[in-house]
């Protein structure tokens, strides 16, 4: 016969409830260990936490710029900018065309 403490879990567990208002709702049970982020989450004494879900809200895209290619338009829109430019980095990856210089962009239609 095997007797085992039964008050506590034999498998850890994180069970995450969904995000609410902005906060990650969730809770864990048994010796289970969560990270968001580079922050380790500490629950209550039940096992519950809330914690802001900032981290896992922010949509990080990395774009790749073909080799040579110094300035950006959007399929879109009617300017080009440079591809290093904060007016670049809030076009769209799908709709970017890409030109080697300013002239071919204004060739194809694009303003500066």
């Amino acid at each position: 016969m095997v007797m085992r403490d039964l008050s506590r879990p034999t498998i850890p567990t994180v069970h995450l409830n969904g995000v609410y208002n902005g906060s990650l709702r969730g809770s864990m049970l048994g010796e289970a260990r969560l990270f968001l982020g580079g922050s380790q989450i500490t629950p209550d004494a039940s096992g519950a936490f809330l914690v802001p879900a900032g981290t896992l809200l922010t949509n990080h895209i990395e774009i790749t710029i073909p080799a040579g290619m110094r300035f950006v338009a959007s399929r879109r829109g009617q300017k080009y900018y440079p591809v290093d430019s904060a007016s670049a980095s809030a076009l769209s990856p799908a709709n970017r065309v890409y030109f080697r210089t300013a002239q071919e962009a204004e060739g194809a239609g694009y303003r500066k």
